[in-house]
């Protein structure tokens, strides 16, 4: 079973022999490593170029800098015209994956028969010690809670590669991040999910990271009250993009959901009162949903 590494940086260098040296310790499958460099001007290509000639293994892209969620909509674009590979695993470059993350991935998907798998992370500080769990993770199988909260980070997916060919069939403008885009192109196109409570990565913060794992719950507060004082409405955005690209493909259900979301600003209030409290889009999880609730209501989802 061979696994394609979808691994995009940027001034990595701190880090990124220790995630190297992580990856070529995957027991079980055979890997590929396929990276982009997102306009690093430190020695974090040199540092590739020399695992490159170590393992063989390693292909480099180096690029003008995009930010890490263009940078890595590249990478499955570079992987869709890719033939060898079963399945395509995304990894960031400071973190560091325990040896059977990506065999674990793969048996429990092949037990399930499904096309998407993803995990939560351990989080750790800049040293690999354990910090607290900050209560991210969250088993979404339905499109419709994805649409409200996104519980999918991409350092923990794998999936097959008719995913990352369906996601490749697109070229989204407005979305939130490449993991939140395409798990949502496999619910879309009525791919099965597999949610493994075990994590099988060390998910490292140490101050620079892009998207982090920890915050206070105070901070947490603020970001949201930000979010709602300064909308930028992004879900919205990305529920757009899912439903000019994929609408068709979609099953009757979520062709419904999605006809719900779709321009929810131009429907009056009581349309967007039925949308706030469908149950279709309800999380389970009491602040996620009232969040949802509030944020429909008053135009800023």
């Amino acid at each position: 079973m061979k696994v394609l590494i979808l691994l995009s940086t940027y001034n990595g260098q701190r880090y990124l022999s220790e995630l190297l040296d992580s990856l070529e310790k995957q027991s079980g499958v055979e890997t590929e490593i396929l990276v982009r460099d997102d306009g690093s001007k430190d020695d974090t290509v040199e540092i590739l170029r020399k695992y490159q000639q170590k393992y063989g293994n390693l292909h480099i892209h180096p690029d003008i800098n995009q930010g890490a969620c263009k940078s890595f909509l590249s990478l499955i674009d570079l992987a869709s015209k890719k033939t060898y590979f079963d399945y395509a695993a995304f990894c960031d470059q400071d973190d560091v994956w325990l040896p059977n993350k990506l065999s674990a991935a793969v048996t429990l998907m092949q037990r399930e028969h499904t096309d998407f798998y993803y995990s939560p992370y351990q989080l750790v500080d800049k040293n690999l010690q354990p910090l607290h769990d900050n209560d991210h993770f969250l088993p979404i199988k339905q499109l419709g809670p994805s649409l409200v909260y996104n519980s999918v980070t991409g350092c923990t997916i794998l999936c097959s590669k008719k995913v990352i060919d369906m996601a490749a069939s697109s070229h989204p403008a407005q979305i939130m991040m490449h993991d939140s885009w395409i798990f949502k192109v496999a619910l879309a196109n009525q791919c099965g999910v597999s949610v493994d409570n075990k994590s099988y990565i060390l998910y490292r913060q140490h101050g620079d990271n892009v998207i982090g794992g920890t915050e206070t719950a105070w901070n947490r507060l603020k970001r949201r009250w930000y979010n709602f004082s300064h909308p930028r409405c992004e879900r919205s955005l990305e529920a757009e993009e899912l439903y000019r690209n994929y609408y068709d493909v979609m099953n009757h259900e979520d062709k419904s959901l999605m006809d719900k979301i779709h321009q929810y600003k131009k429907k009056n209030l009581f349309q967007r009162f039925l949308i706030a409290f469908d149950p279709l889009f309800r999380t389970d999880k009491t602040i996620n949903d009232l969040i949802f609730k509030i944020a429909i209501l008053t135009k800023r989802f």
